[in-house]
């Protein structure tokens, strides 16, 4: 399902909505809820919310961050990026660890600076979270994650600055 709710986000009219009404774990829903809301199915919106509440997904960092860039989808139902930004900050404290700074980059996508300051900190723990922090961000191409990728490059471990500056300057 979450293959299935990517590739639909990328299709101008997919059959998803038949597909998230049809599924009944609630493992399996989430991605299937947000191909659907994007392409303005509403009722998608409450199962979505309540999983990413919940922590109740896949250890599917991708999908997460997929999450934040919900304003940039056309036909979303007004209210409801706002709702996935609660739902995400309510989750925080569920989601697995393996998700944990994956729920603060669709935060700082979503424009929530508490996002940004939960991905501040973790460049200053362990290099094992230095680099975990840095794998997303790599992915992410806005002013919020330049900055701290150049933050992570004057600071750190020796390991992670280094690595900071090869995605910068990549």
């Amino acid at each position: 399902p979450y293959v299935r709710g990517q590739v639909a986000l990328a299709l101008p009219d997919p059959p998803i909505v038949a597909a998230f009404e049809a599924e009944s774990d609630p493992w399996r829903t989430p991605p299937l809820a947000y191909a659907a809301l994007a392409h303005g199915h509403a009722p998608a919106l409450e199962p979505l919310v309540r999983s990413i509440a919940r922590g109740e997904l896949e250890l599917d960092e991708g999908f997460v961050r997929s999450l934040g860039r919900c304003r940039t989808l056309h036909d979303v139902p007004p209210g409801a990026c706002d709702s996935l930004l609660d739902a995400l900050r309510d989750g925080e404290e569920w989601v697995e660890e393996e998700l944990h700074l994956a729920y603060g980059v669709a935060r700082m996508l979503l424009g929530d600076g508490s996002g940004e300051q939960l991905l501040r900190k973790a460049l200053g723990e362990d290099l094992q979270r230095q680099v975990a922090t840095l794998d997303l961000l790599h992915l992410v191409h806005t002013d919020e994650a330049d900055a701290l990728l150049r933050k992570a490059r004057s600071g750190g471990d020796d390991l992670a600055r280094l690595y900071a500056s090869m995605i910068l300057d990549a």
